[in-house]
Protein backbone atom coordinates (compact mmCIF):
# COMPACT_ATOMS: atom_id res chain seq x y z
CA UNK A 1 0.00 0.00 0.00
CA UNK A 2 1.00 3.22 -0.78
CA UNK A 3 1.90 5.63 1.65
CA UNK A 4 0.33 9.22 2.49
CA UNK A 5 1.47 12.40 0.64
CA UNK A 6 3.63 15.04 3.39
CA UNK A 7 4.25 18.15 1.65
CA UNK A 8 6.92 18.93 4.57
CA UNK A 9 8.74 15.68 3.30
CA UNK A 10 8.87 17.50 -0.46
CA UNK A 11 10.15 20.73 1.34
CA UNK A 12 12.80 19.25 3.17
CA UNK A 13 14.09 17.10 -0.01
CA UNK A 14 13.75 20.57 -2.02
CA UNK A 15 15.69 22.88 0.77
CA UNK A 16 18.44 19.85 0.90
CA UNK A 17 18.94 20.01 -2.67
CA UNK A 18 19.08 24.14 -2.80
CA UNK A 19 21.94 23.21 -0.07
CA UNK A 20 23.95 21.03 -1.59
CA UNK A 21 23.87 22.74 -4.52
CA UNK A 22 24.99 26.36 -2.72
CA UNK A 23 27.93 24.30 -1.43
CA UNK A 24 28.75 22.51 -4.81
CA UNK A 25 28.84 26.12 -6.15
CA UNK A 26 30.81 27.34 -3.43
CA UNK A 27 33.53 24.54 -3.72
CA UNK A 28 33.86 25.22 -7.43
CA UNK A 29 34.58 28.78 -6.75
CA UNK A 30 37.53 28.00 -4.17
CA UNK A 31 38.89 24.88 -6.37
CA UNK A 32 41.19 25.67 -9.45
CA UNK A 33 39.51 24.68 -12.88
CA UNK A 34 39.72 20.87 -14.04
CA UNK A 35 43.21 19.73 -13.74
CA UNK A 36 44.56 22.87 -12.47
CA UNK A 37 46.68 23.63 -9.34
CA UNK A 38 45.46 25.05 -5.98
CA UNK A 39 47.11 28.02 -5.12
CA UNK A 40 48.81 28.69 -1.82
CA UNK A 41 48.59 31.76 0.65
CA UNK A 42 51.52 32.98 1.52
CA UNK A 43 53.57 36.26 2.27
CA UNK A 44 54.08 39.02 2.34
CA UNK A 45 50.37 40.79 3.69
CA UNK A 46 50.44 43.43 1.01
CA UNK A 47 47.20 45.85 1.36
CA UNK A 48 44.66 45.34 -1.42
CA UNK A 49 45.82 41.89 -2.61
CA UNK A 50 46.35 37.82 -1.71
CA UNK A 51 49.64 36.91 -1.99
CA UNK A 52 49.20 33.18 -3.83
CA UNK A 53 51.74 30.61 -4.77
CA UNK A 54 51.38 28.03 -7.25
CA UNK A 55 53.79 24.85 -7.76
CA UNK A 56 54.35 24.82 -11.31
CA UNK A 57 54.26 21.32 -12.75
CA UNK A 58 57.44 20.97 -14.18
CA UNK A 59 59.14 17.54 -14.06
CA UNK A 60 62.28 18.16 -15.58
CA UNK A 61 65.75 19.47 -14.25
CA UNK A 62 65.64 23.67 -13.73
CA UNK A 63 67.94 25.93 -11.89
CA UNK A 64 65.88 29.62 -12.67
CA UNK A 65 62.94 31.21 -13.71
CA UNK A 66 64.69 33.99 -15.72
CA UNK A 67 61.65 35.26 -17.56
CA UNK A 68 57.81 36.01 -16.61
CA UNK A 69 55.70 37.93 -19.27
CA UNK A 70 51.97 38.64 -19.72
CA UNK A 71 51.13 37.10 -23.14
CA UNK A 72 48.93 38.64 -25.88
CA UNK A 73 46.18 35.48 -25.09
CA UNK A 74 46.01 36.82 -21.19
CA UNK A 75 47.86 33.99 -19.57
CA UNK A 76 51.04 34.30 -18.02
CA UNK A 77 54.10 32.80 -19.96
CA UNK A 78 57.43 31.52 -17.90
CA UNK A 79 60.82 30.67 -18.87
CA UNK A 80 62.35 27.46 -17.14
CA UNK A 81 65.47 27.42 -17.76
CA UNK A 82 68.36 24.52 -16.95
CA UNK A 83 71.57 26.37 -16.94
CA UNK A 84 73.33 24.81 -14.61
CA UNK A 85 72.02 21.35 -15.11
CA UNK A 86 72.75 20.70 -18.82
CA UNK A 87 69.09 20.21 -19.68
CA UNK A 88 67.26 22.20 -22.29
CA UNK A 89 64.52 25.51 -21.39
CA UNK A 90 61.00 25.07 -21.84
CA UNK A 91 58.05 27.73 -22.61
CA UNK A 92 55.96 27.20 -20.12
CA UNK A 93 52.01 28.97 -19.93
CA UNK A 94 49.64 29.82 -17.26
CA UNK A 95 46.13 30.47 -17.42
CA UNK A 96 44.85 32.46 -14.62
CA UNK A 97 41.20 31.47 -15.46
CA UNK A 98 41.60 27.68 -15.15
CA UNK A 99 44.79 27.58 -12.92
CA UNK A 100 46.04 25.59 -15.33
CA UNK A 101 49.87 25.31 -16.72
CA UNK A 102 51.05 24.19 -20.20
CA UNK A 103 54.53 23.20 -21.52
CA UNK A 104 54.43 24.88 -25.03
CA UNK A 105 57.63 23.87 -25.74
CA UNK A 106 61.19 22.71 -25.64
CA UNK A 107 63.72 25.35 -26.75
CA UNK A 108 66.05 22.35 -27.82
CA UNK A 109 63.31 20.63 -30.31
CA UNK A 110 62.00 24.32 -31.74
CA UNK A 111 65.12 25.42 -32.72
CA UNK A 112 66.71 21.51 -33.96
CA UNK A 113 69.69 22.53 -31.69
CA UNK A 114 72.34 19.55 -31.70
CA UNK A 115 72.72 17.52 -28.42
CA UNK A 116 76.67 17.32 -28.37
CA UNK A 117 76.78 21.09 -27.82
CA UNK A 118 76.06 23.59 -25.34
CA UNK A 119 72.64 23.23 -25.11
CA UNK A 120 69.63 26.40 -25.66
CA UNK A 121 69.56 26.42 -21.94
CA UNK A 122 67.83 29.53 -20.72
CA UNK A 123 65.01 31.80 -22.09
CA UNK A 124 66.75 34.91 -19.98
CA UNK A 125 64.30 38.63 -20.39
CA UNK A 126 63.58 38.25 -24.04
CA UNK A 127 59.54 37.34 -24.14
CA UNK A 128 57.57 39.93 -25.56
CA UNK A 129 53.96 39.94 -26.71
CA UNK A 130 52.50 41.24 -29.74
CA UNK A 131 48.66 42.92 -30.17
CA UNK A 132 48.24 40.62 -32.99
CA UNK A 133 48.38 37.50 -31.06
CA UNK A 134 52.00 36.78 -31.23
CA UNK A 135 54.37 36.17 -28.37
CA UNK A 136 58.04 36.55 -29.49
CA UNK A 137 61.48 35.35 -27.21
CA UNK A 138 64.73 34.17 -27.73
CA UNK A 139 67.08 31.46 -26.35
CA UNK A 140 70.26 31.90 -24.30
CA UNK A 141 73.06 29.37 -23.71
CA UNK A 142 73.33 26.72 -20.90
CA UNK A 143 76.45 24.56 -20.16
CA UNK A 144 76.91 20.81 -21.34
CA UNK A 145 76.98 18.88 -18.93
CA UNK A 146 75.63 14.66 -18.79
CA UNK A 147 74.51 15.43 -15.11
CA UNK A 148 73.78 18.34 -12.68
CA UNK A 149 76.34 17.12 -10.41
CA UNK A 150 79.17 17.63 -13.34
CA UNK A 151 81.03 21.41 -12.47
CA UNK A 152 80.42 24.08 -14.41
CA UNK A 153 83.37 25.54 -16.62
CA UNK A 154 84.80 28.55 -14.93
CA UNK A 155 86.38 30.66 -17.44
CA UNK A 156 88.15 33.48 -15.88
CA UNK A 157 87.75 35.62 -18.50
CA UNK A 158 86.02 37.24 -21.69
CA UNK A 159 88.57 35.71 -23.92
CA UNK A 160 88.36 32.34 -22.17
CA UNK A 161 84.77 32.76 -22.39
CA UNK A 162 84.63 33.08 -26.00
CA UNK A 163 87.16 29.96 -26.45
CA UNK A 164 84.30 27.98 -24.51
CA UNK A 165 81.33 29.32 -26.56
CA UNK A 166 83.23 28.61 -30.06
CA UNK A 167 84.72 25.55 -29.62
CA UNK A 168 83.76 23.72 -32.89
CA UNK A 169 83.28 20.62 -31.07
CA UNK A 170 81.51 21.26 -27.86
CA UNK A 171 80.85 25.33 -28.02
CA UNK A 172 77.52 27.09 -28.57
CA UNK A 173 75.91 27.81 -31.67
CA UNK A 174 73.97 30.59 -30.98
CA UNK A 175 70.60 31.78 -29.36
CA UNK A 176 67.75 31.73 -31.58
CA UNK A 177 65.06 34.17 -31.94
CA UNK A 178 61.33 32.14 -32.01
CA UNK A 179 57.64 33.50 -32.16
CA UNK A 180 54.72 31.30 -30.61
CA UNK A 181 51.10 32.07 -32.05
CA UNK A 182 49.17 32.24 -29.50
CA UNK A 183 45.75 31.87 -31.70
CA UNK A 184 47.42 29.13 -33.79
CA UNK A 185 49.50 27.11 -31.19
CA UNK A 186 52.30 26.85 -32.98
CA UNK A 187 55.84 27.84 -32.77
CA UNK A 188 58.52 29.07 -35.51
CA UNK A 189 62.25 29.31 -35.10
CA UNK A 190 63.42 33.18 -36.71
CA UNK A 191 66.98 31.94 -37.12
CA UNK A 192 70.44 33.04 -35.00
CA UNK A 193 70.78 36.43 -34.99
CA UNK A 194 74.17 36.51 -33.92
CA UNK A 195 76.60 33.44 -34.10
CA UNK A 196 78.21 32.11 -30.82
CA UNK A 197 76.21 34.23 -29.03
CA UNK A 198 72.88 33.78 -26.71
CA UNK A 199 70.54 36.48 -26.51
CA UNK A 200 70.37 37.86 -23.40
CA UNK A 201 67.75 40.74 -22.88
CA UNK A 202 65.04 41.89 -26.03
CA UNK A 203 62.41 44.00 -26.15
CA UNK A 204 59.54 44.72 -29.11
CA UNK A 205 58.84 47.84 -30.68
CA UNK A 206 54.95 46.80 -31.59
CA UNK A 207 54.02 49.75 -33.44
CA UNK A 208 56.55 49.54 -36.04
CA UNK A 209 57.52 45.53 -35.87
CA UNK A 210 60.94 45.87 -34.69
CA UNK A 211 62.45 43.18 -32.35
CA UNK A 212 66.29 44.86 -30.84
CA UNK A 213 68.45 42.47 -28.54
CA UNK A 214 71.95 41.71 -26.82
CA UNK A 215 73.74 39.12 -27.49
CA UNK A 216 75.57 37.38 -24.82
CA UNK A 217 78.88 37.71 -23.94
CA UNK A 218 80.20 40.64 -26.46
CA UNK A 219 76.65 42.91 -25.80
CA UNK A 220 76.33 43.25 -29.92
CA UNK A 221 73.34 44.78 -30.61
CA UNK A 222 70.82 43.50 -32.69
CA UNK A 223 68.11 44.57 -34.54
CA UNK A 224 65.43 42.23 -36.72
CA UNK A 225 62.78 43.28 -39.00
CA UNK A 226 59.72 41.15 -38.27
CA UNK A 227 57.97 41.88 -41.31
CA UNK A 228 61.03 41.52 -43.67
CA UNK A 229 62.62 38.78 -41.72
CA UNK A 230 66.01 40.36 -41.59
CA UNK A 231 68.55 40.61 -39.00
CA UNK A 232 71.39 43.38 -38.90
CA UNK A 233 73.87 43.84 -36.19
CA UNK A 234 74.45 47.21 -35.35
CA UNK A 235 77.31 47.51 -33.03
CA UNK A 236 78.87 46.80 -29.84
CA UNK A 237 77.38 48.14 -26.51
CA UNK A 238 80.24 48.79 -24.52
CA UNK A 239 81.19 47.36 -21.03
CA UNK A 240 79.22 45.10 -18.71
CA UNK A 241 76.35 43.23 -19.87
CA UNK A 242 73.20 45.40 -19.69
CA UNK A 243 70.08 43.20 -19.23
CA UNK A 244 67.40 46.60 -18.58
CA UNK A 245 66.03 47.71 -22.34
CA UNK A 246 62.92 49.60 -23.40
CA UNK A 247 61.35 50.98 -26.28
CA UNK A 248 59.23 54.06 -26.43
CA UNK A 249 56.17 53.63 -28.00
CA UNK A 250 55.79 56.84 -29.46
CA UNK A 251 58.72 57.16 -31.94
CA UNK A 252 60.14 53.48 -31.58
CA UNK A 253 63.42 54.54 -29.66
CA UNK A 254 65.33 51.40 -28.00
CA UNK A 255 67.17 52.83 -24.92
CA UNK A 256 69.48 50.65 -22.54
CA UNK A 257 72.94 51.67 -20.91
CA UNK A 258 76.56 50.63 -21.15
CA UNK A 259 79.28 49.82 -18.83
CA UNK A 260 79.89 53.85 -18.16
CA UNK A 261 76.45 54.63 -16.81
CA UNK A 262 75.67 56.23 -20.27
CA UNK A 263 72.18 55.67 -21.45
CA UNK A 264 72.44 54.34 -25.54
CA UNK A 265 69.74 54.56 -28.03
CA UNK A 266 68.80 53.36 -31.08
CA UNK A 267 66.62 53.64 -33.78
CA UNK A 268 66.18 51.72 -36.98
CA UNK A 269 67.23 53.53 -40.03
CA UNK A 270 70.18 55.57 -37.61
CA UNK A 271 73.67 54.49 -38.69
CA UNK A 272 75.14 53.93 -35.27
CA UNK A 273 74.13 53.90 -31.67
CA UNK A 274 74.18 56.76 -29.88
CA UNK A 275 75.64 57.46 -26.31
CA UNK A 276 73.83 59.97 -24.53
CA UNK A 277 75.51 62.23 -22.10
CA UNK A 278 72.45 61.49 -18.99
CA UNK A 279 73.80 58.69 -17.16
CA UNK A 280 71.85 56.61 -14.30
CA UNK A 281 73.20 56.25 -10.75
CA UNK A 282 76.29 54.33 -9.95
CA UNK A 283 79.09 55.60 -11.85
CA UNK A 284 82.80 55.01 -12.01
CA UNK A 285 82.77 51.57 -11.91
CA UNK A 286 82.84 48.96 -15.22
CA UNK A 287 79.43 47.22 -14.04
CA UNK A 288 77.45 50.44 -14.09
CA UNK A 289 74.52 49.28 -16.05
CA UNK A 290 70.72 48.95 -15.67
CA UNK A 291 69.59 45.67 -14.78
CA UNK A 292 66.06 46.31 -15.54
CA UNK A 293 63.84 49.13 -17.86
CA UNK A 294 60.20 49.76 -18.03
CA UNK A 295 57.59 51.67 -18.89
CA UNK A 296 55.52 53.67 -16.82
CA UNK A 297 52.10 54.57 -16.79
CA UNK A 298 53.12 58.34 -17.76
CA UNK A 299 55.26 57.21 -21.04
CA UNK A 300 58.76 58.02 -18.44
CA UNK A 301 60.86 55.29 -17.95
CA UNK A 302 62.15 53.49 -14.69
CA UNK A 303 65.21 51.26 -13.63
CA UNK A 304 67.45 50.29 -11.10
CA UNK A 305 71.50 50.35 -11.68
CA UNK A 306 73.74 47.54 -11.25
CA UNK A 307 76.19 49.38 -8.72
CA UNK A 308 74.48 50.95 -6.26
CA UNK A 309 70.97 49.07 -7.03
CA UNK A 310 69.24 52.98 -6.78
CA UNK A 311 65.68 53.55 -8.21
CA UNK A 312 65.97 56.01 -11.30
CA UNK A 313 63.64 57.75 -13.61
CA UNK A 314 64.41 58.27 -17.12
CA UNK A 315 62.17 60.63 -18.98
CA UNK A 316 63.61 60.84 -22.79
CA UNK A 317 61.25 63.82 -23.85
CA UNK A 318 62.79 66.28 -21.27
CA UNK A 319 65.55 68.47 -22.38
CA UNK A 320 67.83 67.32 -25.43
CA UNK A 321 68.64 64.33 -24.40
CA UNK A 322 66.74 63.30 -21.65
CA UNK A 323 66.71 63.25 -18.09
CA UNK A 324 67.33 61.04 -15.46
CA UNK A 325 66.41 61.68 -11.25
CA UNK A 326 67.97 59.56 -8.47
CA UNK A 327 65.32 57.96 -6.65
CA UNK A 328 67.05 56.11 -4.00
CA UNK A 329 67.25 52.70 -2.02
CA UNK A 330 64.87 50.04 -1.78
CA UNK A 331 66.12 49.22 1.68
CA UNK A 332 66.64 51.62 4.50
CA UNK A 333 70.15 52.42 5.58
CA UNK A 334 72.27 49.26 6.49
CA UNK A 335 70.17 46.53 4.94
CA UNK A 336 72.05 45.78 1.99
CA UNK A 337 70.78 43.94 -1.12
CA UNK A 338 71.68 42.62 -4.22
CA UNK A 339 70.44 43.60 -7.99
CA UNK A 340 66.91 44.31 -8.58
CA UNK A 341 65.52 42.70 -11.98
CA UNK A 342 61.67 42.93 -11.33
CA UNK A 343 59.84 46.08 -11.83
CA UNK A 344 56.24 46.16 -12.51
CA UNK A 345 53.37 49.07 -11.99
CA UNK A 346 50.27 48.06 -10.69
CA UNK A 347 47.00 49.01 -12.53
CA UNK A 348 46.86 52.02 -9.99
CA UNK A 349 49.84 53.43 -11.10
CA UNK A 350 51.68 51.70 -7.88
CA UNK A 351 55.09 50.20 -8.70
CA UNK A 352 56.41 47.16 -7.26
CA UNK A 353 59.68 45.88 -6.92
CA UNK A 354 60.94 42.72 -5.30
CA UNK A 355 64.57 43.50 -3.53
CA UNK A 356 66.70 40.28 -2.67
CA UNK A 357 69.33 40.57 -0.16
CA UNK A 358 72.79 39.41 -0.60
CA UNK A 359 72.83 36.17 0.50
CA UNK A 360 70.03 34.85 -1.49
CA UNK A 361 70.03 31.32 -1.33
CA UNK A 362 72.06 30.62 1.07
CA UNK A 363 69.82 32.21 4.15
CA UNK A 364 69.07 35.54 2.18
CA UNK A 365 65.10 36.64 1.47
CA UNK A 366 63.03 38.37 -1.51
CA UNK A 367 61.18 41.44 -0.10
CA UNK A 368 58.09 43.21 -2.03
CA UNK A 369 58.36 46.84 -2.08
CA UNK A 370 56.08 49.68 -3.34
CA UNK A 371 56.69 52.88 -4.34
CA UNK A 372 54.61 55.99 -4.93
CA UNK A 373 56.08 57.68 -7.56
CA UNK A 374 54.02 60.92 -6.93
CA UNK A 375 55.79 61.01 -3.84
CA UNK A 376 58.65 58.94 -3.74
CA UNK A 377 57.31 57.73 -0.79
CA UNK A 378 58.61 53.43 -0.55
CA UNK A 379 56.85 50.77 1.54
CA UNK A 380 58.59 47.14 2.71
CA UNK A 381 55.87 44.80 3.20
CA UNK A 382 58.13 42.29 3.74
CA UNK A 383 59.91 39.01 2.52
CA UNK A 384 58.31 36.38 0.24
CA UNK A 385 57.14 33.07 1.79
CA UNK A 386 55.53 29.89 1.24
CA UNK A 387 54.86 27.08 3.22
CA UNK A 388 57.46 27.78 6.18
CA UNK A 389 60.30 28.08 2.98
CA UNK A 390 61.78 31.35 1.58
CA UNK A 391 60.87 32.23 -1.57
CA UNK A 392 63.66 33.92 -3.98
CA UNK A 393 64.84 33.77 -7.92
CA UNK A 394 62.36 36.50 -8.84
CA UNK A 395 64.02 37.77 -11.65
CA UNK A 396 61.09 39.62 -13.38
CA UNK A 397 57.42 40.62 -12.97
CA UNK A 398 54.46 41.26 -15.19
CA UNK A 399 50.66 42.36 -14.95
CA UNK A 400 48.27 39.95 -16.15
CA UNK A 401 44.48 41.32 -17.40
CA UNK A 402 42.83 41.19 -13.97
CA UNK A 403 45.59 43.16 -12.74
CA UNK A 404 47.35 40.52 -10.52
CA UNK A 405 51.13 40.29 -10.43
CA UNK A 406 53.55 37.63 -11.31
CA UNK A 407 57.18 36.69 -11.27
CA UNK A 408 58.54 33.83 -11.04
CA UNK A 409 59.98 32.10 -7.99
CA UNK A 410 62.02 29.40 -6.26
CA UNK A 411 61.94 27.61 -3.03
CA UNK A 412 65.61 28.23 -1.12
CA UNK A 413 64.79 26.62 2.55
CA UNK A 414 63.02 27.45 5.04
CA UNK A 415 62.97 30.51 7.07
CA UNK A 416 65.57 31.19 9.78
CA UNK A 417 67.52 28.20 8.30
CA UNK A 418 69.99 27.10 5.44
CA UNK A 419 70.00 27.36 2.06
CA UNK A 420 69.70 24.09 -0.21
CA UNK A 421 72.71 23.15 -1.69
CA UNK A 422 71.38 21.18 -5.05
CA UNK A 423 68.44 22.55 -7.06
CA UNK A 424 65.36 20.51 -7.05
CA UNK A 425 63.60 19.51 -9.70
CA UNK A 426 59.89 18.49 -8.71
CA UNK A 427 58.35 21.37 -6.20
CA UNK A 428 61.40 23.86 -6.25
CA UNK A 429 59.86 26.69 -8.10
CA UNK A 430 56.46 28.49 -8.02
CA UNK A 431 54.82 31.07 -9.87
CA UNK A 432 54.13 33.87 -7.35
CA UNK A 433 50.53 35.76 -7.74
CA UNK A 434 49.81 38.61 -6.47
CA UNK A 435 45.78 38.85 -6.71
CA UNK A 436 44.08 41.95 -6.38
CA UNK A 437 41.69 41.64 -3.41
CA UNK A 438 37.92 41.36 -4.23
Amino acid sequence: MRKPFHAGGRHRHLRLLLLLGFLATLLASASPGRGGVTPVKGGPEISGYTCLYYQIPYHKLADAIWDCAAGPDGRIYIGMCSEHSGGSAHLMAFDPATETFEDVFDAQVLTKSPMDRMPQGKIHFTLNAHPDGRLFGGTHFGYLKFSPDEPNPNPKNLDEWNQLLTDPAKGYPGGHLFVYDTKTKQARDLGVPIEYQGVRIMVLDKTRGHLYGLGALDNYLFHHDIKAGKTTIVGKVAGYNPYGMVVDERDGTMYTSDGTGHIVAYRAGWPKIRQLPVTIPGLNDPESIATVFITAPDGSFYGVDHVVRHLFRFEPQAGADGTVTDLGRFLGPGQDYYVVESLAFDKRGLLFALVPTLEERESGRTFAVTTDTKTGAKKVWGPLECRGERMNGSYRMTVGPDGSLYAGSRMDGPVGGAGRKKIESEGAFWLLRLKPAS
